[in-house]
């Protein structure tokens, strides 16, 4: 829309060119809330990628974090049913576990230039096996065949196979593993006979410890020696090497219990006279009924004094009400944080490095389309000002004052713009969190997260938006007024 000259105020009347101007200002309005609108989705789309992603990530972690606990008791019975895997042992020395290496140490009597041989030679084997998770899938195949790469350290003790070896590295053009073949080499025949039999002293020895412990406690299981607590299972742990907090052995000694319970109500519910009966309760068939599903319908005392009476009256479990309560509860919980870890392992909190990077180039993608549609949008508001910019340049404004006019107002439109973004890619991400994760969205939620995403998104709104500015304000103060007004 045009501006209205002198000459057409005098012609059409003062009402009229009132009724002008608020058509004028109207469609000066609308211009600017479409800038604002079309930043405001830009800044949305970025804060609810970036707030969906932490969030989503924490809960995750929170989840994994939580299920560590329960996975505390399976650890400790495979670590007091046989002795630890050679990967195991090669795991804790490279990642120099402290308390798993005070336990090697006292199995496989170690001195201390044992245990920097053992740490030099795990390290060594680590090096190695990710090598080959470094290249390509058929170059591994090829140098592999069948193989895992700590099998191929038997394999090329062969100077033949050592031979073949080298060759086919050569032929694939990559580089050897451990600096060169003339390494492998050497570790093969010179360090890893050693880290072999240390090994296999260290496994004797927990072999040995477990025995002993067996040996002591012949009529219980593991299981039934957590759950008790005994202050003699404790101590004899300690001293055949095993080491174990006393905080540690309470924890371990609840999730025995719990699984202790779980078992007693699996058979409970195996019975033939209550199996019928719980079946008719549940509304399922009699195939259907399982602890899974009982602990799932298991939501109220009422339910829990039904069961305990009937489950007390056809079987010898002896399950009080308030306990079954409590093992639904947990289970509950427990299928609540299984279903929230969608990978198998979180071990850090990685913060804004959790998002991938297709995740990232998206949101570069974005903004340089919002840019363009600011740009375009900020280029036709000059285009419609020309008579005012030829105005104030008659009346003295300088270059910069008509380039400062047009940045401060792409700069507020990038603050409203921003502001309304943030709030709504924040809705966003917490409405789509809480139907992913439920109430475990707010119990790992990190408000500092939250805080560094909210600041970067509303600052990138109003970078840009004053970058999509900068071209348009820069040829508005280009301007001559002459050129100004022969354009209008």
């Amino acid at each position: 829309m045009k501006p209205i000259t002198v000459k057409d105020q005098v012609k059409l009347g003062p009402k009229r060119c009132f009724e002008l101007s608020l058509s004028g200002m109207y469609y000066r309005l609308t211009r600017s809330a479409i800038t604002v609108s079309i930043l405001s989705l830009a800044v949305a789309f970025l804060s609810y990628v970036l707030f969906f992603g932490i969030v989503a990530h924490d809960t995750e972690y929170y989840a994994w974090s939580q299920l560590q606990e329960n996975r505390l008791i399976g650890s400790w019975i495979s670590h007091l049913s046989s002795p630890d895997l050679e990967i195991s042992i090669i795991e804790n020395f490279a990642n120099s576990k402290q308390q798993k290496i005070e336990e090697y140490q006292i199995w496989g009597n170690l001195s201390q230039s044992e245990i920097k041989q053992m740490k030099d030679a795990t390290q060594t084997i680590t090096d190695f096996v990710n090598y080959f998770e470094s290249i390509a899938v058929t170059s591994q195949a090829i140098l592999l065949g069948d193989r895992r790469p700590r099998m191929l350290f038997t394999h090329l003790d062969d100077a033949e196979n050592m031979k073949k070896f080298a060759a086919l590295i050569g032929q694939l053009k990559l580089t050897p593993p451990l600096g060169g073949i003339d390494n492998v080499s050497a570790f093969i025949k010179k360090d890893y006979p050693g880290y072999i039999a240390l090994t296999r002293r260290i496994q004797n020895g927990q072999r040995k410890s477990i025995e002993a412990l067996e040996s002591r406690f012949p009529d219980q299981s593991l299981y039934e020696l957590f759950a008790s607590g005994s202050a003699e299972f404790l101590e004899a742990m300690r001293a055949n090497g095993f080491h174990i907090s006393k905080e540690s052995f309470a924890t371990i000694g609840e999730l025995a219990q719990v699984a202790l319970d779980m078992k007693s109500l699996k058979v409970a519910l195996d019975n033939k006279d209550a199996k019928p009966r719980v079946a008719r309760k549940l509304g399922i068939k009699q195939s259907e009924v399982s602890v899974p599903r009982v602990m799932g319908w298991l939501s109220g005392a009422g339910r829990a004094a039904w069961l305990q009476q009937e489950l007390s009256a056809n079987t010898k479990n002896d399950l009080r009400p308030r306990r079954l309560l409590s093992l639904a509860q947990r289970y509950k919980r427990t299928s609540k944080l299984q279903n929230a870890v969608k990978t198998e392992k979180i071990s850090s909190r990685d913060g804004l490095f959790a998002l991938p990077a297709a995740t990232l180039w998206l949101i570069l993608v974005s903004f340089l389309v919002c840019i363009v549609g600011i740009t375009n949008t900020m280029t036709m508001s000059v285009t419609d000002r020309f008579a005012e910019i030829a105005t104030m340049k008659c009346l003295g404004a300088m270059d910069g004052f008509v380039m400062l006019l047009y940045v401060f107002e792409a700069l507020f439109q990038g603050i409203a713009g921003s502001l309304f973004g943030v709030i709504l890619g924040f809705l966003l991400a917490i409405m789509r969190g809480a139907l992913s994760y439920g109430t475990l969205l707010f119990e790992s939620m990190a408000l500092v997260d939250l805080t560094v995403i909210t600041l970067i998104s509303f600052v990138a709104g109003i970078i840009i938006a004053s970058i999509s500015a900068t071209w348009p304000a820069w040829s508005a103060s280009r301007l001559a007024p002459m050129e100004a007004m022969r354009v209008e």
